[in-house]
This record gives structure tokens, C-alpha cells and sequence, in this order.
């Protein structure tokens, strides 16, 4: 379906308008806001409003070695936590979480809300963390 050219110009105007619009409010949140950084799981942040900024992310992938798998076997014969595990994934969990406001702070967002993690084996041996959510500042 072909768009007329007179209403693809309006729609264009449209987005520039709105574009621009938000770097202003984002330019002036900016100046308003103090240092401190937000990251949470909530979908709003109770008391503000916000702008959104856009998705961000931060990926880790962390393979196992030698060491923590005889460590592993070790635990698991003996039952209860498997102590080198939990720590390869809680390393790495924090890593992503790290890579992902740093990409907020690119954007000179405020805050990251609806924070969530996704876990998958990469391949066998090495595990694959990503974190992602809204960067947002705040109006």
C-alpha cells in the first residue's frame, strides 16, 4: 500500500517533532537529576515520572574450567550446594547487570526499570547471562 506523498512529508514532520521534543525533555532531566542510579524490577518508580529512554542490555558468558568442575563433583557427592557453580553464575549475573547500566549510562538515563535475567547454556560448559530493561529518566 503506497503512502501519499503529502502524508508521508506530514508523518515525517511528525517524527521529527517528536524526536526532538524528547532529547529536550531529556537534555532538561539531565539537568535537574543528582548522581544517584536506580535499577529495579518494577515497571514504574513509585513517586516519579519518567521518560523513556530505550531497551538496554549487558551479556556475559562464562565457561567452567577444571578446577571448579572437581570442586563440583565434589560438593554434589556430598551433597547440598554446589559452591563453584553459584559462584560462576552469581560472577556472571553481576557482570550483565554491569554491562547493562553502563549502556543506561551511555544514554544518560536515570534509572533501569523492568530489570530481568535470562539464563541458557551456551554450550556445554560455558553458561550465557543477559540482563536487559527500559533505561528511563526522570521528568
Amino acid at each position: 500500500m503506497d503512502i501519499p506523498p503529502w502524508e508521508m512529508e506530514e508523518q515525517q514532520k511528525w517524527t521529527q517533532q517528536t524526536t526532538e521534543g524528547r532529547q529536550k525533555k531529556v537534555e532538561a532531566a539531565k539537568r535537574r537529576r543528582g548522581n544517584a542510579f536506580l535499577v529495579t524490577t518494577s515497571e514504574t518508580i513509585s513517586g516519579r515520572n519518567t521518560l523513556e529512554v530505550g531497551l538496554v542490555r549487558g551479556c556475559a558468558v562464562l565457561a567452567r574450567n577444571f578446577v571448579l568442575d572437581g570442586m563440583a563433583d565434589i560438593d554434589n557427592a556430598l551433597g547440598g550446594e554446589v559452591q563453584a557453580y553459584t559462584t560462576l553464575v552469581d560472577n556472571s549475573s553481576k557482570l550483565a547487570m554491569n554491562r547493562m547500566v553502563a549502556e543506561a549510562k551511555n544514554y544518560d538515563a536515570d534509572a533501569v526499570i523492568g530489570v530481568r535475567f535470562q539464563f541458557s547454556e551456551f554450550t556445554n560448559g560455558a553458561s550465557a547471562v543477559i540482563a536487559y530493561g527500559t533505561a528511563v529518566v526522570f521528568e
